[in-house]
């Protein structure tokens, strides 16, 4: 099996309640569908833009931290969802 062009993906947002990832849990290969499906049920589907390719974080991690930016949005909303 070649794994050369498997892309790894990380979710960079703060903890999510109710699905259980936290920051840095690393997805192999592919965004799981119970994943996306959590996100678009729950009025999250803004924060797949904290779920990159593994290349991106340090692009990801500079734009969650610039107000008004997706990325600081997508951060608020989980932010608000959790309390």
């Amino acid at each position: 099996m070649d794994l050369g062009n498997v892309v790894n993906y990380i979710y960079l947002g703060p903890h999510i309640k109710g699905l259980g990832i936290t920051t840095n849990t690393l997805f192999y290969g592919a965004i799981p569908s119970h994943v996306e499906d959590y996100l678009d049920k729950n009025n999250l589907a803004l924060v797949k833009l904290l779920i990159v390719p593994t290349y991106q974080m340090a692009e990801t991690q500079h734009r969650m931290n610039t107000s008004g930016t997706a990325e600081y949005i997508a951060v608020q909303k989980v932010k608000e969802a959790n309390d």
